[in-house]
């Protein structure tokens, strides 16, 4: 992606930048920013329009391209890295602060992953609607977050204490109808009953049968 094959000195094949290389190098500059994620910024070449040999760019196929290191006129080649003869698409400065961010985050996600959070998966920012995810700090203090799948939201970190605060406010003013309480208690009394007098049926066939074994 970004290069094509084509003949060169000697009758030798060689690799030279294609017309897709500027959209390449773009996206390396953006996402060296630490402003997008993944998602984000393949959403926003998608609604600019910038496409990958005539396809619109997707949030796996750009991580795939980031982590090459063909880009920057290098190559790894098994398990060591090359000095290459092909032009570089991508500075090297650029390459290695994307490299960063992507090693970064996905510390950051083992990290979270490890970590129960209390309210992982229920709630969402007020400002975009993006979940909002947990982040262990110091080993001790869990903050909150918008994931920004939808860009950099400007919203700040959350303590979980806050949130707690808020949700068990919340929980205050949920009141259940007597009503409600009193069917929710005639449903469990009746639940009760079925269960006690299904076990006793099945004790009673239990014995029955029992009994009629002895007798032959």
């Amino acid at each position: 992606m970004g290069y094509r094959n084509v003949e060169g000195p000697d009758n030798k094949r060689i690799i030279v930048p294609d017309a897709d290389a500027p959209a390449i190098a773009r996206l390396f500059q953006e996402f060296a920013t630490g402003v997008f994620s993944l998602e984000a910024l393949a959403q926003q070449a998608r609604k600019e329009c910038l496409t990958l040999r005539g396809r619109p760019v997707y949030k796996s196929e750009l991580h795939q391209i980031l982590r090459k290191r063909v880009y920057t006129g290098d190559f790894d080649w098994d398990g060591q890295t090359y000095k290459g003869t092909h032009d570089a698409i991508v500075d090297p400065d650029v390459w290695e602060k994307v490299q960063a961010i992507l090693n970064r985050r996905a510390e950051n996600k083992q990290h979270r992953i490890k970590h129960d959070f209390a309210f992982a998966g229920l709630i969402r920012c007020g400002h975009c609607g993006c979940q909002l995810v947990g982040e262990l700090k110091k080993g001790r203090y869990v903050y909150y977050h918008c994931t920004g799948h939808r860009g950099k939201c400007p919203e700040p970190y959350t303590r979980q204490e806050v949130m707690a605060k808020q949700f068990a406010g919340s929980l205050r003013d949920l009141v259940i109808p007597r009503e409600v309480l009193a069917w929710l208690t005639e449903v469990v009394s009746t639940s009760d009953m079925n269960e006690q007098a299904a076990r006793e049926n099945a004790v009673n066939k239990l014995e029955g049968h029992t009994a009629g074994r002895k007798r032959n």
